[in-house]
């Protein structure tokens, strides 16, 4: 009833209203019409934003790390197979792979972020939501939109058939229309600081996906240099037992060694060969893998990696020197769901918005005429402007229900951006005690490989002297190249956990600074110009 009661009051005040504008003289009506333009630019110079302010949250992070990333120097100086002296402390760096000191390394890594065909779809899906984000920007300015036709009458039928006289009639019609939405409440704005939001995390999501491939290249050329490094173990025992081998069949010859004691050597030489195509293997099928990401067909990194053989890259002594609280402004997974939060709130004053009037303003001109036989039979020639007021009165509380729906998916956000932040020190942490305790692994190993090392030359000397037999000496030379080859893999381990380490703390790529400005958290990017930039070169397109 009183829904009912206000509706008919208030079409009672228009048709007053209007006949009362009506009776008004030429004069008074122009006046009153100035007045009501005047209000109208004061009301949308007045337009008020509803909905939250986005203000990033606040999130504990541990004060310092449990861990340490150092290398320790005498850890690297003491073996050969590393390409060159391990580099001195550095930071995180946007090109930190070229503290490895290995050129081959490097130039896999450049042209992978530059032709690996994910990363260009990354790029793809940043320049849509760069386009996207122009879409919804148009919402601030008036459209305009035409329209056009010509029809012929060709005739009539009945159910004598079709009777066609063609060119008997026309109608002419063309209209011209524009529109205008007042920002009244901010929902426009609102919906453009959603998709700014949105834009900002997609090129987190490319800075991510730069580290991710960029790591891997590291980690698949470093386990490829390990492996070669292993092969080239396997066959120098190879060797020492073919020799062994030989001294025990000039020795059976002579009658001084029994036949079995030929058939153990052999045999425990065919064990040493037979580790080779398993090796072999695992090369190809990383090389094969490192193709991929590089961006190549199968066998086409072939070339570039035979530059060098059987060195494994030299990692830094200390990757870091930053604290937890840098994640929240290096690693691009911590910034992309920061971001997400900001799109979300954003949405929450779009919901908002829409509990409130909409105020447009459309304007039209028509030419309508309709000939019949070359007579003009109407004509209709219109001009029309005027406001419309929208406003969405009563939708059974569907409309906080969006809102609250909204302010869900915010929390959600939230919640997924304090996980994020926790796997990302958990990342850090993981790195650290992988470097630390592989380290200890390594000296361990190291000791041992030169321990062996001394037991099979002396037990090669001793045999010869025929104070050890035969399985003695065999299972010295045995154990030494065992513990090579562990220790090889050890050191490949170690390069390895340094390249994650350099990954967790953000790999460097601090294109975020880059399109916010220094006192704007949520600043635009200055011109489109600048995506290709940010993008390493990757045209953006108009």
């Amino acid at each position: 009833m009183i829904i009912t009661l206000i509706l008919k009051r208030g079409a009672h005040a228009l048709r007053l209203g209007s006949s009362v504008y009506r009776r008004l003289n030429s004069a008074l009506r122009n006046k009153l019409t100035l007045g009501l333009l005047s209000s109208s630019i004061i009301l949308v110079t007045s337009c008020t934003t509803v909905g939250p302010e986005y203000e990033a949250p606040e999130i504990r992070v541990p004060k310092s790390w449990e861990g340490s990333g150092e290398i320790q120097t005498d850890v690297l100086t003491s073996s050969p197979v590393y390409m060159a002296p391990p580099a001195q402390p550095v930071t995180v760096t946007a090109d930190w792979w070229t503290q490895y000191q290995d050129p081959t390394l490097t130039t896999l890594i450049n042209k992978a972020r530059q032709i690996n065909p994910n990363l260009q779809r990354v790029q793809a899906r940043v320049h849509q939501a760069w386009v996207q984000r122009k879409v919804l920007r148009a919402a601030f300015f008036p459209h305009v939109d035409s329209t056009a036709r010509l029809d012929y009458g060709l005739g009539d039928f009945n159910s004598d058939g079709i009777n066609l006289a063609a060119g008997e009639s026309q109608n002419q019609f063309a209209q011209i229309d524009a529109g205008w939405e007042v920002d009244l409440w901010g929902r426009i704005k609102r919906q453009v600081e959603g998709v700014n939001a949105d834009y900002e995390a997609s090129v987190e999501g490319y800075r991510d996906a730069l580290i991710f491939i960029t790591g891997e290249v590291a980690l698949h050329y470093t386990a490829i240099r390990t492996i070669e490094a292993r092969i080239q173990v396997i066959n120098e025992a190879t060797t020492e037992f073919a020799k062994i081998e030989n001294m025990v069949r000039i020795r059976k010859e002579e009658g001084l060694s029994a036949k079995v004691d030929l058939a153990q050597t052999t045999a425990r030489l065919k064990t040493q060969e037979a580790q080779l195509p398993n090796l072999k293997k695992q090369v190809r099928q990383l090389k094969n893998r490192l193709a991929t990401l590089v961006g190549y067909f199968p066998g086409e990194v072939d070339e570039i990696m035979e530059e060098r053989y059987a060195m494994i890259p030299s990692p830094p002594q200390s990757p870091t020197s930053s604290l937890p609280a840098d994640l929240l402004r290096k690693r691009p997974d911590v910034r992309r769901a920061e971001r997400q939060i900001a799109a979300e709130t954003a949405r929450v004053g779009v919901r908002v918005a829409n509990l409130y009037p909409q105020l447009s303003i459309s304007g039209a001109i028509t030419f309508d005429a309709s000939l019949s036989g070359g007579i003009v039979d109407s004509l209709k020639r219109t001009l029309g402007l005027g406001p419309q007021l929208r406003w969405r009165i009563f939708h059974a509380c569907a409309d906080r229900a969006r809102i609250q729906e909204q302010e869900k998916m915010v929390e959600m956000a939230i919640k997924n951006y304090e996980a994020t932040v926790l796997n990302a020190v958990l990342d850090v942490e993981d790195s650290f005690a992988r470097i630390t305790h592989e380290q200890e692994f390594l000296e361990a190993l190291s000791a041992s490989s030169e321990a062996h090392q001394m037991n099979a030359e002396l037990s090669g000397e001793s045999y010869q002297l025929g104070i050890i037999d035969l399985q003695r000496l065999l299972n010295a030379y045995r154990d030494y190249y065992f513990t090579k080859g562990e220790t090889i893999a050890s050191q490949g381990r170690l390069v390895a956990h340094s390249v994650k380490l350099f990954k967790a703390l953000g790999g460097g790529e601090d294109l975020y600074n880059y399109f916010h400005d220094d006192n704007d958290k949520n600043a635009n990017m200055k011109n489109e110009g600048q995506l290709g930039a940010l993008t390493r070169g990757w045209r953006s397109g108009t």
